[in-house]
């Protein structure tokens, strides 16, 4: 298990099948228009993830689902995108519901 990836400043980890990231407690850097993509499903474990400024995490066929224990920074047009939906439990030390999304577009 990685103890840390820094996939910022445009980096990119791509699979045209389901893409398990497991960090533990560790931290996913993905800012600076940092993608990361599983085209069939999105898995991510960490401690934390830097989301921000432009970094994108995307499922175009399937889930997304994302578990951290710590921070998240989805600040400056973070994105998550999912075809099928995401599914985020909070972290250990809230009490907040887990979060969850429809498959498909919604309109206001």
């Amino acid at each position: 298990m990685a103890a840390a990836i820094d996939n910022g400043d445009q980096g990119r980890l791509l699979s045209a099948a389901t893409l398990d990231i497991d960090l533990g407690g560790g931290a996913l850097r993905n800012a600076g228009g940092g993608l990361v993509s599983g085209w069939q499903g999105l898995t991510l474990e960490a401690g934390s993830l830097d989301n921000s400024a432009g970094g994108t995490l995307s499922s175009r066929d399937g889930d997304l689902d994302v578990a951290l224990s710590g921070a998240l920074n989805n600040s400056g047009e973070g994105a998550w995108s999912a075809r099928a939906g995401y599914r985020s439990p909070p972290p250990a030390w809230t009490t907040a519901p887990r979060a969850s999304c429809p498959a498909g577009p919604t309109s206001n």
